[in-house]
C-alpha cells in the first residue's frame, strides 16, 4: 500500500500533541506508516512538517527514501524527533530532490511507539509554484528500497523483513505569491502617491478588501483594476512580480515615465490597459520588446538551473559571446553586472538574497534576450 507523501494547505492548530497525530492513524492498516503533518506556506517562507509514526510496533529497523519536488522546495533542515536512537545523522541527502533516511535500533532490541510519536521534522524554504497543484510536494522513491524489519518478543532470534511500509497525509500543497503580492501593493500605493487616490486602501486590512484588487483562494492578485484614481508618478518595476496576474487596468490616471522592462511580463496577459496616462503606447512597448529581445527559454541559449542556488550556468550553442549581463530585482534595481563573458559562463550569485529576478543579456552580434530566475537561498 503506498501512498504519496504530501504537505496541505492547511493550517494545524495543535503542533505538539502526539495524541492528536494518533487519531489520523487508521486502527486497521497492518502497514508501518508514516506521515506528515499539514502546513501552509507562500513562496520565500521556510515551512516544516511533523513525521510522525503509525503502527510502529516491534521494529528493529527501517529504510526508505523521499522524494520532494525540487522545482518547489529546497530543503532547509532535519530535526530530530521523539525517539532517541533515531537521530537526523540517519537522514542522508545523495542529491538534489531526494532524501535517504534509516535506522535500526542497536543491540537488536525491538522498540514499540504510540501512534502520532514524531520521529523527525522536516524543513524546505517554499522556492517556486508548482505545475500541477494536485500533485504531491513530498513522495516515496525508488532511490532506496522501503524495508522494515520486525521482531518478535517471544523470540529475540526472531525477525521479519517485508517492504509494508505505507505514508501519506493529505492533499498537495499549493504554495503561493500571497505574501509578496501584498507587498507589491504596497509599493503600488507608496509610489503613486497612495493618499491622494480617489478611493484609497487601508494597508492595515487584508489584500481582498482594497478597492480594486480580486484574488485567488490562495490570496494571490489576479486582477487589479485602478482606472481614474488618480494615481501620479512613476510604475515601480516590481508590479511585474504579480505572479498570477490576469487582468491590469490603470488607465485614466496621471501615471508618467517609461514602462520598466520587467512588464514584458504583462505582454502576454489577458487584459492590460495603460492608455490616458503619460506613458506611451504599451502595445508599442511589448511590440518593441518582441522585435529585439528573445525569451531565453525560446533561444539557443542554456541558462540553468532555475530555481539557482548558488551558480548559474549560461552556454551559448554556437560561437555567440555575451557582452553583458545585468541582473535586477523586482524594484528595478540593478544587483548584478558583468561584461566580456564567454561561451560557457558560470555566474557566481552567492551574494544575492533569495528573491525573484530579472536577467537581461547583451550579445556581441547586437541581440538581447531576458529570463525571468528564482533565487533560493543555499
Amino acid at each position: 500500500m503506498n501512498k504519496a507523501f504530501v504537505i496541505s494547505l492547511i493550517v494545524l492548530s495543535i503542533f505538539s500533541h502526539t495524541t492528536t497525530y494518533g487519531q489520523d492513524c487508521i486502527d486497521d492498516q497492518d502497514c508501518l506508516g508514516f506521515f506528515f503533518t499539514d502546513v501552509q506556506g507562500s513562496v520565500g517562507d521556510t515551512v516544516c512538517t511533523d513525521q510522525y509514526v503509525c503502527n510502529f510496533t516491534n521494529i528493529l529497523s527501517f529504510q526508505f527514501a523521499i522524494q520532494y519536488d525540487k522545482q518547489v522546495l529546497n530543503f532547509v533542515e532535519c530535526r530530530s524527533g521523539e525517539l532517541a536512537t533515531y537521530t537526523c545523522d540517519g537522514v542522508i541527502k545523495p542529491e538534489e530532490g531526494i532524501l535517504n533516511t534509516l535506522w535500526f535500533e542497536q543491540n537488536a532490541k525491538i522498540v514499540t511507539l504510540d501512534a502520532g510519536t514524531i520521529l523527525s521534522t522536516l524543513c524546505f524554504e517554499i522556492i517556486g509554484i508548482p505545475e500541477d497543484e494536485t500533485a504531491p510536494l513530498l513522495q516515496m522513491s525508488s532511490n532506496l528500497e522501503a524495508e522494515v524489519t520486525v521482531g518478535d518478543p517471544d523470540d529475540p532470534t526472531s525477525a521479519i523483513s517485508s517492504t509494508n511500509i505505507c505514508s501519506g497525509g493529505g492533499p498537495a500543497m499549493t504554495s503561493s505569491c500571497a505574501n509578496s503580492d501584498s507587498l507589491t501593493l504596497v509599493n503600488l500605493y507608496n509610489d503613486t502617491d497612495g493618499p491622494r487616490w480617489l478611493i484609497q486602501w487601508t494597508l492595515t486590512n487584508p489584500i481582498e478588501s482594497w478597492y480594486g484588487v480580486k484574488s485567488n483562494e490562495r490570496g494571490e492578485v489576479t486582477e487589479l483594476d485602478l482606472q481614474n484614481n488618480n494615481l501620479k508618478g512613476e510604475l515601480p518595476a516590481s508590479l511585474s512580480g504579480l505572479c498570477q496576474l490576469k487582468k491590469l487596468n490603470l488607465s485614466k490616471n496621471r501615471l508618467s515615465g517609461a514602462y520598466p522592462a520587467e512588464f514584458e511580463t504583462f505582454c502576454n496577459i489577458e487584459e492590460v490597459d495603460f492608455t490616458d496616462n503619460e506613458l506611451g503606447s504599451f502595445e508599442t512597448f511589448c511590440g518593441d520588446l518582441t522585435s529585439a529581445t528573445v525569451d531565453i527559454a525560446q533561444s539557443n541559449i542554456l541558462m540553468y538551473p532555475n530555481p539557482v542556488g548558488n551558480v548559474l550556468n549560461i552556454v551559448f550553442e554556437d560561437n555567440t559571446l555575451i557582452s553583458s549581463l545585468k541582473m535586477y530585482d523586482l524594484s528595478g534595481r540593478m544587483v548584478l553586472y558583468q561584461n566580456k563573458l564567454t561561451q560557457s559562463n558560470v555566474i557566481d550569485l552567492s551574494e544575492i538574497q533569495a528573491g525573484i529576478y530579472m536577467i537581461n543579456l547583451a550579445t556581441t552580434n547586437g541581440d538581447f534576450y531576458f529570463s525571468k530566475i528564482v533565487k533560493h537561498q543555499s
